[in-house]
């Protein structure tokens, strides 16, 4: 029994955690700082919980816009039943303690593998919620003997056994007893393996013959093509003179009939090119945001209106490529105003997906590979995405109500890979190999059971979905939020990969309604990606008031997050470059869209009230008045300065 004076050191970190409560919640309760995150860690170091090396399981490795490497990872402890992930002593985080770090190289490193490294309290004010971070260069994989891995496997029943029967030799028999237990399915593998090399270099032979018969058979029918395309010449000069000799012998009055025929058909030929053009407008940079406002108005029987203050800034957003969250009250016309902007383009769509609050990760946004039916069971967003790849105009995929759930959980792959080449991985390739070879041997069985045909159609079904999805260009995504207490709170990580673009019940004058019923407009605007996304503007025009921008947010770095980092100065410069310039409406536009939402902070902090008052000032000088206006109603009443509340 230890003596009053003998420290006894906790055995596992929920252990810590339980002696050191009450500072764990006093950290709970506030905005963290780092002398938080250095005094956090200097406990847990000193409690002896980990040692002075923390155990790591990695997740994976992201590319920044940078070119440094940026690693996750959880952070796991040895139990009796194997290592377990550590719980994050601050969130409730179902999937536990996540840690980063950033490496100047990429690393050998293997997911789902155990590292350890030195660690220390986390610096970066992105990332304080972590508490700790890890030394990159101290990295060190643990390779787990055989005992440790039965351990994992069975708990510490199994490792004694193991150990009792075969001692220090129990690696070596494993291994020789597992390569025995394969082995012929490992030869059997080989040899599927070199059969398949041989027939497809079978293949290979006839596919090139084939072209070879395409070939020629392509440069006969072009012989043909042309003796068809002289021949025709030489009818359509006989049916001509045949057509003057018959009008010489005509009377004067077959002539005027004739004439007058000849007349109408031509006019009602015109009428018709006509309707057809009026029904499709062009694509013009300067004039896209009126016609679009008059489409909505009378291409609905709903006559929707909407500011063109809004138009303009969803429209733009769109451009970019950026992801448009859509804020407002229920009833605003935020969902409608999807759909009205898909009706106004040519060959384009929007699909509208509701999320549900029990999401917590991409399977429930992408669906998941079934490995026991070997079928993948996709969502109505995959669907979405799949159709968007068969059709050359604008899809617009929303998410409705995106914040029921924490958008993190199930929407960061999507926000990451857009950035990143737009890939996903929705299953293992080996799988998709596996379904082609089930097809392949299902023509030769010659009594097919119940379960040969339940396989055949999964496999057919699995074809369907590719393993790695590439996101199709002219795809949109597009979120509605509403902010009351029944939703999660947007973080900072969303709002810096967005434009937030904010919703009020809109209400035409009367002016506006008779602008708008004087100009009745139908139709659609014709739709090129490359026209929807081309600069309007060069770089050179734009360069000053996007760095005007940054230098304004610049005044807000004390308050944490405000400050514009290089992807949104990115984003910035490409809604000034895509559409024509108005000084204080586009300027407005953004500070609106891009710089207020990033603003939280308590109206008790005495140095974030003053900068505030600098960043006024700007708006001020510039005559930003909407932009000035919005500010003012983030500082009416609460404990917090926000734009969300």
């Amino acid at each position: 029994m230890p003596s009053h004076n003998q420290i006894v050191e906790p055995e596992s970190l929920q252990e810590w955690l339980k002696d050191n409560q009450d500072f764990i919640d006093g950290l709970k309760n506030k905005v963290l700082t780092i002398q938080d995150n250095q005094e956090f860690c200097n406990k847990l170091r000193k409690s002896n919980v980990f040692g002075e090396r923390v155990l790591i399981r990695i997740e994976y490795a992201d590319k920044t816009n940078n070119g440094d490497f940026l690693i996750k990872a959880r952070v796991v402890e040895p139990t009796e039943k194997g290592f377990r992930v550590c719980e994050h002593p601050l969130d409730q985080d179902p999937l536990g303690w996540k840690v980063s770090a950033l490496s100047k190289t990429e690393l050998p490193l293997s997911p789902n593998e155990l590292y350890e490294s030195t660690y220390t309290h986390e610096k970066h004010n992105y990332h304080l919620n972590q508490l700790i971070t890890f030394d990159v260069n101290q990295l060190k994989k643990i390779d787990l003997t055989a005992s440790q891995h039965l351990r994992q496997v069975g708990g510490n029943s199994l490792a004694k056994v193991a150990s009792d029967l075969y001692g220090e030799e129990l690696d070596v028999v494993l291994f020789s007893r597992l390569f025995s237990f394969y082995e012929d399915e490992f030869k059997a593998s080989f040899q599927s393996f070199e059969d398949r090399k041989e027939a497809l270099r079978l293949s290979s032979s006839e596919i090139q013959e084939e072209e070879r018969r395409v070939a020629t058979r392509a440069d006969e029918l072009k012989t043909v093509e042309k003796e068809l395309k002289k021949s025709h010449r030489k009818e359509l000069m006989m049916l001509n003179r045949s057509h003057q000799q018959a009008l010489k012998k005509m009377s004067a009055r077959e002539k005027l009939l004739y004439d007058i025929l000849s007349d109408i058909r031509t006019n009602d030929s015109d009428s018709s090119e006509e309707e057809q053009e009026a029904s499709l407008h062009p694509w013009d940079v300067a004039t896209n945001v009126t016609t679009m406002q008059r489409l909505f108005y009378h291409n609905s029987g709903q006559t929707l209106y909407y500011d063109k203050d809004i138009i303009e800034m969803f429209l733009r957003s769109l451009q970019t490529n950026t992801l448009s969250i859509l804020s407002g009250p229920s009833g605003t016309g935020k969902s409608s105003l999807i759909t009205a902007f898909a009706q106004a383009f040519q060959s384009s769509s929007a699909s509208i997906i509701p999320v549900q609050s029990s999401w917590t990760d991409n399977q429930d946004l992408l669906g998941y590979f079934n490995t026991i039916e070997r079928r993948y069971v996709p969502t109505p967003f995959l669907e979405a995405m799949l159709a968007a790849r068969e059709s050359d105009g604008l899809h617009l995929i929303c998410l409705d109500e995106m914040n029921l759930s924490h958008i993190e959980y199930y929407f960061a792959e999507l926000l990451s890979a857009r950035e990143q080449g737009g890939r996903i991985n929705l299953y293992p390739d080996r799988y998709r190999v596996e379904a082609i070879e089930t097809i392949e041997e299902h023509g030769s069985i010659e009594s097919p059971s119940r379960d040969d045909r339940e396989r055949y159609r999964n496999a057919i079904e699995l074809l369907r979905y590719p393993s790695r999805l590439d996101i199709p260009e002219n795809v949109r995504f597009v979120g509605t939020i509403n902010m009351d207490h029944t939703v999660k709170p947007l973080s900072p990580k969303v709002i810096d990969r967005s434009f937030i673009i904010e919703l009020s019940y809109q209400r035409p004058t009367l002016e506006q309604i008779d602008e708008l019923e004087s100009h009745p407009t139908t139709g659609k605007i014709a739709f090129r990606l490359s026209e929807f996304s081309d600069d309007h503007l060069p770089v050179a025009e734009i360069i000053d008031d996007t760095r005007w921008l940054v230098s304004l947010s610049d005044k807000l770095d004390i308050i944490p997050d405000a400050k514009i980092n290089s992807r949104s100065e990115r984003q910035i410069a490409r809604y000034l470059q895509v559409g024509p310039f108005s000084a204080e409406d586009t300027l407005d536009q953004l500070i609106q869209t891009k710089l207020l939402p990033r603003i939280h902070f308590s109206s008790n902090n005495e140095e974030a009230m003053a900068v505030c008052e600098t960043f006024l000032s700007e708006l001020r000088v510039r005559k930003l008045d909407a932009s000035i206006e919005r500010f003012e109603r983030m500082r009416k009443g609460g404990r917090y300065i926000s734009y969300f509340k």
